[in-house]
């Protein structure tokens, strides 16, 4: 496979990501050239270049207007170069909270079939019969690590979603950050089953 076609099948891969809301290249592209300290810095050194040119007898229209092409091109060029690290930045993002929000919507299905099969006895026998507790043990057991790593699943996705919206300057929904809370909750929920 090319390495263009890799490219194209990432973008592909990118559309089965879950949207999260304020999120584009485009934006975050944006910020990030905003926000970038050494084009800052470029930028002033511009401004020093259009005194020189005044002092050098260009007028003022002429220096001005050479910085601002210059200025222009710099931030444009910086674009440029962020966009595609960007881009595969923002897919990685929205695959990772698909997979957290897929693992979170998981979780009450698992946890409800896990009472409903807690509740069913272990074999069908003759009366008088009781609940092997043995039985109940081992099953909140399963079910309790079954949602464990559920919840692992999902805390390293958002977790891996935090981190690249830091990288990108990106302020996540609140939505999405409230996502730990019921995290905590969960977990804290699954502290009460055996095992």
């Amino acid at each position: 496979m090319a390495l263009e076609d890799q490219v194209k099948a990432i973008s592909e891969l990118g559309k089965l990501g879950e949207n999260i809301p304020g999120l584009s290249v485009d934006k975050v592209v944006e910020n990030l050239a905003k926000k970038d300290e050494s084009l800052e810095e470029y930028l002033k050194l511009i401004e020093d270049e259009k005194q020189d040119n005044l002092e050098r007898g260009m007028s003022e229209e002429e220096a001005d207007k050479a910085a601002e092409e210059a200025k222009k091109q710099a931030v444009e060029t910086l674009k440029g170069n962020i966009k595609p690290a960007v881009e595969e930045e923002v897919i990685m993002m929205k695959q990772e909270y698909k997979i957290a929000k897929e693992a979170l919507d998981s979780i009450p299905t698992e946890a409800s079939t896990a009472i409903a099969t807690a509740a069913i006895p272990p074999a069908i026998s003759a009366p008088p019969s009781a609940a092997n507790p043995l039985y109940t043990l081992a099953m909140a057991t399963q079910t309790k690590k079954s949602l464990l790593k559920t919840i692992n699943i999902v805390i390293a996705s958002l977790t891996k979603v935090m981190m690249i919206a830091n990288r990108l300057k990106f302020e996540l929904p609140e939505s999405i950050v409230n996502l730990v809370k019921v995290l905590g909750i969960a977990t804290s929920a699954l502290s009460i089953i055996p095992g």
